[in-house]
């Protein structure tokens, strides 16, 4: 694998359309984050609001360089403890609950802010020939302002104590190869080539058993979904008149409709914007407000939110709805699906009127032909 691509390196594409490079793409980030024995750090053990700020902005731009799925299942590894003081006003299940969803949206969106951050972006990064690291940083004029206000609410609102991850031998090796691997795949722009070198690399470190049985693993949890999808969508798009179909159809609103059913499909089927930036990112901020819509939009937040919360936890604003889908007869209880959605309708509302001024007035296209010399 390693010396044919090497001899198609100048001049040819062993993958020869944006889905398909997204499809190698994504089965290559869920084999190194299956590979790599890295965690999430954890900074301000002592002091858990800052901790908790710390965390939330942490998820939302480690996602710029592997997709949120990643992120959301090492956010599930850590280990949540009661954070009591005079100011609490929930009870500690929602308290983790809410710290959880705030991380997840957070990577969901902030991830778009580079092209290989976030499956539901990368197709159409590629289909618009705007592959390259400068393409997504100027979404990050509003995502990390934003991302430091949704902290701020998660360390306010929501505090936890999490359990100080050990800066171990083993997680220093996992966090140096995931950031060669990663920095392999931003480079050479060739996953298949980077998919040999893992192979060959586990093959040398003996570890070649482990990364089967850890990329199985992910695969399971979630990770086959939206490499499903990817592949669906590239069925689908070689359908006779299907990519002129959807060129006409799917543009505006139906973009963000089409992304809260499924974003990695919709960011697969919209088509590219070809030169014109504007478009693109108006596009990408669609996908990027339907990708956190429900559980089940990115295929990752329902690997984490399958449980259910008590109904006399929840904040006073989710209460009538949820008494509405049965919350006062269940049991007391509710999904915690159901309360995910709840608490992410006004943070994307939030996120919706920053991304439509900034849409508005053009700002990221300017700032990209800025950065760019264009």
């Amino acid at each position: 694998m390693v010396l044919s691509v090497h001899t198609w390196m100048h001049g040819h594409h062993l993958v020869h359309d944006a889905i398909g490079e997204t499809l190698w793409t994504a089965i290559y980030l869920t084999m190194v984050v299956a590979f790599c024995d890295f965690l999430l750090p954890t900074f301000f053990g002592s002091r858990p609001r800052m901790s908790i700020f710390c965390m939330v902005f942490m998820c939302g731009h480690v996602s710029l360089f592997f997709d949120s799925f990643a992120v959301v299942l090492l956010l599930n590894g850590l280990t949540i403890h009661k954070f009591t003081t005079a100011a609490t006003k929930y009870d500690h299940q929602f308290n983790a609950f809410a710290f959880k969803t705030i991380c997840a949206y957070c990577a969901l969106t902030v991830g778009g802010g580079f092209y290989i951050g976030e499956l539901w972006g990368l197709p159409y990064f590629i289909s618009s020939g705007m592959a390259n690291p400068l393409a997504g940083l100027p979404l990050l004029l509003v995502l990390t302002p934003y991302c430091c206000i949704m902290s701020l609410v998660a360390a306010y609102w929501y505090p936890v104590r999490i359990e100080p991850v050990p800066f171990t031998k083993k997680q220093i090796i996992g966090t140096v190869e995931i950031t060669l691997m990663l920095t392999a795949i931003i480079l050479t722009h060739r996953p298949f080539f980077c998919l040999a070198l893992l192979l060959l690399y586990s093959a040398l470190t003996c570890r070649t058993v482990k990364l089967v049985k850890e990329t199985l693993h992910e695969l399971q949890h979630g990770a086959a979904n939206a490499i499903g999808l990817i592949l669906i969508a590239m069925i689908i798009l070689h359908l006779p008149g299907t990519k002129e179909w959807c060129g006409a159809n799917i543009k505006g609103p139906l973009v963000w409709v089409l992304s809260s059913i499924s974003s990695p499909f919709a960011g697969a089927m919209v088509q590219g914007a070809g030169d014109d930036l504007s478009l693109f990112y108006r596009n990408l901020s669609l996908i990027m407000l339907g990708a956190p819509m429900f559980v089940s939009s990115s295929l990752v937040a329902i690997v984490v939110f399958r449980d259910t919360i008590r109904y006399m936890d929840l904040p006073a604003f989710m209460k009538p709805v949820a008494a509405l889908l049965g919350g006062k007869k269940n049991g007391g209880t509710v999904q915690e699906a159901v309360a995910y959605t709840l608490l992410v309708i006004p943070m994307n509302i939030g996120l919706a009127a920053c991304l439509f001024v900034a849409n508005y007035f053009d700002i990221f296209a300017t700032t990209y032909r800025f950065l760019s010399g264009s």
